[in-house]
């Protein structure tokens, strides 16, 4: 969560909105700790 953070704080410097890319990445991000947790709760 933390690199999450740290991660929008650059991208909103780059020009205070986030590009289509940029919401890919977090995008992505978002499915993998998702599924991360989800693993989690299984085992």
């Amino acid at each position: 969560m933390l690199s999450a953070t740290v991660l929008l704080i650059v991208f909103a410097l780059t020009g205070r909105r986030l590009s289509r890319a940029e919401g890919a990445v977090f995008l992505l991000l978002y499915a993998a700790y998702t599924g991360y947790l989800a693993l989690g709760a299984v085992a």
